[in-house]
């Protein structure tokens, strides 16, 4: 298998990590019923999750660090596109096995539970990690565009130069941009169900306040649930950035 054909997330395999073969486990969904008379029913509940396994070796001075980053995305635990060849999976890692015989030499397996089959393109939403820095700050934008908050130049910088800093330290001034305006989002999503002063004068008696209480609880479901997924996808990029200073 050639090195440039398999990608995880926003990781490539290179040189000897890359595995001579791929195994893709599939199973059926088995409900067995053995009765008093000593036989038996199967009843088939449809496909099972898959599970796709491959090996290889990190080598080199650049070994640990090359492990830190797998072990960043599968501490983070968010869906991640899996494309080698022709196939594209959505996965989540789900075991990580590393056999140290050298610093410079750690064999190791990989195994990922595959979430869906289909439809799945490295653009997907839900892999905005391996995006390009251009499609995850447009993403970001797109959400925040009816929030009422509007990212800086120097936010909407940090962010283009933290999704783009493929794998070179980033600075501390970008991840310190970016931390400000995720805290501006989890302001803005914490105020969400304070009532204004002019509300509490407002509100007459105890029934009105309940009704208005729940008015703005509903009116702010769909503003908190926007701002909640832009402040993930802040955070997603905060959090590559910081693991590659810790390398």
């Amino acid at each position: 298998m050639e090195t440039s054909l398999l990608t995880l997330g926003s990781f490539s395999f290179q040189g000897l990590e890359t595995p001579e073969r791929i195994y893709l486990k599939k199973k059926q969904r088995l409900a067995t019923h053995h009765l008093g008379s000593g036989l038996f029913t199967t009843n088939v509940l449809g496909e099972d999750f898959e599970i796709v396994s491959f090996s290889g070796t990190f080598s080199g001075a650049g070994a640990g660090g090359r492990i830190r980053l797998i072990d960043s995305l599968r501490i983070h635990g968010a869906p991640l596109v899996l494309v080698w060849g022709a196939k594209t999976l959505l996965v989540l890692i789900e075991e990580f096995d590393l056999n140290y015989l050298s610093e410079q030499w750690i064999p190791y397996k990989l195994s990922c539970r595959v979430v869906s089959s289909t439809g799945v393109t490295p653009a997907s939403p839900l892999d905005i990690i391996s995006s390009s820095a251009l499609e995850q700050m447009s993403s970001i934008t797109y959400l925040l565009g009816n929030t009422a908050i509007t990212p800086t130049r120097d936010q909407t910088d940090a962010l283009l130069t933290l999704a783009a800093s493929n794998y070179d330290t980033p600075p501390l001034e970008a991840i310190h941009q970016a931390q400000t305006l995720m805290g501006e989002i989890d302001t803005r999503i914490a105020g969400l169900n304070v009532p204004t002063e002019s509300d509490a004068s407002s509100m007459g008696t105890i029934a009105s306040q309940e009704g208005l209480r729940m008015t703005n609880v509903v009116s702010n479901l769909g503003l908190q649930a926007t701002l909640l997924l832009a402040r993930n996808r802040v955070a997603n990029v905060i959090v590559c950035a910081e693991a590659i200073i810790q390398l």
